[in-house]
């Protein structure tokens, strides 16, 4: 069969003819013989997907960078304990649903259906453009929020940080004005606080839709 006749390209948009899954069932994994075996499988359909992310080449490379660190570098677990305190630890079993999980929604954000621009009349030209799908917003999301944290935070694999913004907010007095915020983040970046509000809440999505975002 010849490829080149099963795809059509209309702007940034990648039209297939036949549907096309790069997702991987439990049983699939399974049937690989080692843990190592099962990420790396995993990691490649992950990367599979990165030329269909996002037109804009700065966020192809971001979500390069963020599945690296992700395979590479994150304790998922260790990083949900510290947001999430006291939950329990993740299975082996659970943990690579949750991935499997993640692969499908980085995956619909990269579609849409045809139904999807039929749902309401077309009275001026934006009612033409088909609706961002929730998971495009959220993907996007994440890769602007990437691009926009210091390294010290990125590479930090225990996620030091994380308790340190808990512990300099404890001290905090109620009410307190902008001199004592200043006194007290005196030797830490307050700006990590506005981070920490957002792993925290990416944390509880994570726990609604059993992702490992």
């Amino acid at each position: 069969m010849n490829k080149t006749k099963q795809v059509v390209t209309i702007g940034n948009d990648l039209i297939v003819k036949y549907q096309v899954s790069l997702l991987a069932g439990l049983e699939g994994l399974n049937e690989l013989s080692s843990k190592k075996s099962k990420f790396l499988s995993l990691y490649k359909k992950f990367y599979k997907l990165r030329n269909m992310i996002d037109s804009k080449p700065y966020n192809k490379e971001t979500y390069q960078n963020i599945i690296r660190r992700k395979f590479t570098m994150e304790d998922f677990n260790l990083k949900r304990n510290i947001l999430l305190e006291g939950s329990d630890k993740l299975s082996e079993l659970q943990l690579f649903e949750r991935m499997i999980n993640t692969l499908a929604f980085v995956h619909n954000s990269t579609v849409y259906l045809p139904s999807e621009g039929k749902e309401k009349p077309a009275f001026f030209f934006q009612d033409l453009k088909i609706p961002q799908r929730m998971e495009k917003s959220i993907i996007l999301t994440l890769l602007k929020m990437d691009q926009q944290k210091p390294n010290t935070i990125k590479y930090d694999r225990k996620y030091e940080w994380i308790p340190q913004i808990y512990n300099k907010l404890s001290q905090l007095p109620d009410d307190p004005d902008a001199k004592e915020y200043k006194s007290i983040f005196k030797d830490i970046d307050a700006n990590l606080i506005g981070f920490r509000d957002y792993e925290l809440n990416l944390m509880r999505l994570n726990e609604c839709y059993r992702l490992c975002l």
